[in-house]
């Protein structure tokens, strides 16, 4: 599963910052929206906050599995094997977290 969350990071890590920029007006939107007091524009309410919760989320999977470290190999010492596991606990928890 990691392994899968790290190829859509290497896709989608050289456009990560598009996702900030149209995160930013999709919150930008909600604020607008939820804030005029104007009913004809409440339709775009939602599709603002799911717009912003896909951007966030979208950055997030290409920062954080951008780089996943190795499996742990024959060679490795203690603490190196250690903090393999570590990392890739971290990210295995991480990418169970984004599916849900």
């Amino acid at each position: 599963m990691i392994e899968v969350m790290q190829r859509l990071a290497n896709r989608v890590y050289p456009v990560r910052f598009l996702f900030v920029i149209i995160a930013f007006f999709s919150l930008f939107a909600f604020l607008y929206v939820a804030l005029s007091g104007d009913h004809s524009l409440e339709p775009y309410l939602f599709p603002s906050i799911i717009t912003f919760g896909w951007c966030v989320c979208l950055f997030g999977i290409s920062d954080v599995f951008n780089k996943v470290p190795d499996n742990v190999e024959e060679g490795d010492g203690f603490f190196v094997r250690l903090r393999k596991r570590i990392q890739r606990l971290i990210a295995w928890v991480w990418s169970v977290g984004f599916l849900l």
